[in-house]
């Protein structure tokens, strides 16, 4: 089962400080502005509808 929480917020370190006692804090700030996901599946492993829909935001 996968699950996630998701901050949306300027206090980021008071979030990990937190939450860490109960899983992985993972800050993807770095990942702004990069293809990530449907937009790079060039191996053809999501269903169509997932990658046209990745192509329509690119």
């Amino acid at each position: 089962m996968a699950c996630a929480m998701v901050y949306w917020g300027r206090s980021y370190e008071a979030f990990f400080d937190v939450f860490v006692a109960f899983g992985a804090v993972v800050d993807v700030k770095p990942l702004h502005g990069v293809r990530v996901g449907a937009a790079r599946n060039a191996a053809g492993l999501l269903p169509p509808a997932v990658s046209r829909l990745a192509r329509r935001r690119a």
